[in-house]
């Protein structure tokens, strides 16, 4: 049997769940052997044994109180989040469990609201979680990162359903994944293509433009997961209103984090919604650290397999094309990413995100170059001991992990076949070679909108070389001018970033070439 929120054993509704929550103290029974991963809960999130302050719906006890039921304590988060007054009750109770702040409440691990309920199970028997799918909205489904996001909710078509999909120009391929995925509705990027995708498909699917559009359906009722995977600077405000309606994220775009961290941070701890990484990296930091205290980690270490350029000597960078620098040895990306691995600012933004990810000082993360690309990244104690998680280098598997935290569920990926893995081989970036890492660092350290100004100079100047009026040898420097002509801003607003973003991007458009040359 289930207990949930309307259509289940139990109907109550979603106004009654405000109303009948009362604060109520328990110590849980003991579960008598019962496997921790057996426990579901009343709600459709698979949830976590720990005894603390609970909140009883007392028209339950009556149910809860049967013959060859136990009670368990679990973990709950979304729905909390999805019932402010709830969530204002449990918070204000002064038995509600809360953290004592330090420096490290930054962290995405350390910031989750505790909540709790109450779960059954029969003797010997588990109760599974709400076959419901969960419903997705893609921001970028026509890029790569979009595109093997698709690739996976085919794959568990009763786990995942896509609801909204967006594209930027690629209308030829947004309408044949329309058609395989039928979506309730999709976001184009001007009211131009809208017209040629509405003459495509017709009227069955809604269609929105712009901003504005994306702003919409991510805080839409019938969407229980984003994935925020726009490219660069666009993916800042839509991801700010995803959390901000309290919706999960599965952020591939890092740019996020880099520019707008502390905003998007403070709404996460706010609204107690998940930021799960979909970069393979962070992933890899994410996996390492589950059942881990935060607070014993001593240092992360990102790995990097050094780009196309990685044996190439800085003096010729000068005369890089834009084919070889688009000839990444392991990954296959989009364009910016692909430019981004071959001046390792990749990278670079990694530490950005990490250090707001997981909560970690600039001095405590590292990167290291691991051609094979075979382990993803790293997580130091304080002990001495690490976790490395490995993998095929497959975007896949950290989307597939994103969308079905906290469970892990079978995929048809390549396996580690350590009988053919000759060797893997470490040693530390060149800071001279690959001068965008460093000043990736340098704006972590000096704070407040400068992250924001290495983010726009990088955007740039990345465009200038795609489009052939800026020398590889030169991105560096357009980012180095900007910084050198930033004076932080500290606290700041999404206006303020926005203007920020906007100066820095004039600024370095009007850098002759030349000048870098």
């Amino acid at each position: 049997m289930e207990i949930g929120i309307g259509g289940s054993a139990n109907e109550t509704t979603a106004e009654e769940f405000d109303d009948l929550i009362v604060p109520f103290q328990l110590h849980p029974y003991p579960l008598h052997g019962v496997e921790q991963d057996e426990v579901r809960g009343i709600f459709p999130e698979q949830s976590f044994i720990q005894p603390c302050c609970t909140f009883v719906f007392p028209r339950l006890l009556q149910t809860l109180c049967q013959p060859k039921l136990y009670i368990a304590v679990g973990r709950l988060r979304v729905y909390a989040a999805a019932y402010p007054r709830a969530r204002q009750k449990c918070q204000n109770h002064p038995a509600h469990e809360k953290t004592a702040p330090d420096e490290r409440t930054t962290s995405f691990l350390d910031s989750q609201i505790s909540f709790t309920y109450l779960g059954i199970l029969y003797r010997g028997a588990s109760i599974t979680h709400a076959t419901s799918p969960r419903t997705i909205a893609i921001l970028g489904s026509t890029g790569s990162i979009g595109r093997s996001t698709l690739e996976v909710i085919a794959s568990f078509p009763d786990r995942f359903r896509v609801v909204y999909l967006s594209a930027n120009k690629n209308i030829d391929l947004l309408c044949e994944q329309i058609n395989k995925f039928r979506p309730k509705g999709v976001v184009v990027s001007d009211t131009e293509r809208a017209a040629k995708l509405r003459s495509a498909v017709g009227t069955d699917v809604e269609i929105l433009c712009g901003t504005g559009g994306l702003l919409d359906v991510v805080s839409r009722d019938d969407v229980d997961i984003v994935v925020s995977s726009l490219v660069g600077f666009a993916g800042l405000r839509p991801t700010l209103r995803a959390v901000e309606a309290g919706k999960d994220v599965a952020l591939a775009n890092k740019e996020t984090l880099v520019v707008g961290g502390e905003l998007i941070m403070g709404l996460v701890r706010a609204g107690g919604v998940r930021l799960l990484p979909v970069d393979s990296e962070h992933s890899a930091i994410f996996q390492c650290l589950q059942g881990e205290d935060p607070r014993t980690v001593e240092r992360l270490v990102l790995t990097a397999s050094g780009g196309p350029f990685l044996r190439v000597a800085r003096e010729k960078f000068p005369a890089v094309t834009v084919a070889e620098a688009l000839k990444h040895p392991t990954w296959r990306m989009g364009d910016k990413i692909t430019i981004d691995s071959a001046t390792l600012m990749n990278k670079g933004l990694e530490v950005i995100e990490a250090y707001w990810l997981f909560g970690i000082p600039p001095e405590k993360i590292e990167v290291v170059i691991h051609p094979q690309s075979m382990i993803h990244s790293m997580v130091e104690f304080v002990d001495g001991s690490m976790k490395a998680q490995l993998g095929i280098p497959d975007m896949k598997l950290p989307i597939l992990y994103a969308l079905a935290y906290p469970d892990r569920l079978p995929f048809s990926s390549r396996r580690v076949d350590f009988g053919t893995l000759r060797e893997m081989t470490f040693h530390p970036p060149d800071m001279e070679k690959f001068e965008c890492l460093p000043l990736a660092f340098r704006a972590l350290r000096m704070g407040g909108t400068a992250p924001a100004v290495l983010n726009a100079a990088n955007e740039v100047a990345v465009q200038m070389f795609l489009d052939g009026d800026l020398p590889f040898s030169a991105i560096p420097s357009v980012i180095r001018d900007a910084l050198n002509a930033h004076a932080p801003l500290h606290p700041f607003t999404l206006a303020d970033l926005e203007r920020v973003d906007a100066e820095t991007r004039l600024r370095a458009r009007r850098i002759p070439a030349t000048t870098f040359s």
